[in-house]
């Protein structure tokens, strides 16, 4: 982690915080698994809040709109609770 910073600091003064992302993406430092993992925890969680729904029509929905199955929804939503 200290050296993620260290390059950061070093390629980075005056950038902001998107520029630092892509950069970051550019360096292979975010997997896309790990960003497809996040859009399906926010998906989720919007939709319990935005469709004002049980847990489990918020859980179908996302499982059917990423095309993965419980298991996979259940490992994504512990990882980043």
């Amino acid at each position: 982690m200290k050296n993620i910073l260290k390059d950061i600091k070093n390629n980075c003064n005056q950038c902001d915080i998107d520029q630092v992302i892509e950069f970051l993406k550019e360096r292979g430092d975010f997997s896309y698994t790990s960003e497809t993992h996040r859009e399906i925890y926010f998906f989720y969680l919007e939709t319990l809040k935005e469709w004002d729904c049980s847990k489990e029509y918020a859980r179908l929905v996302t499982c059917e709109m990423f095309d993965i199955c419980e298991s996979n929804f259940y490992k994504i939503i512990k990882k980043y609770r």
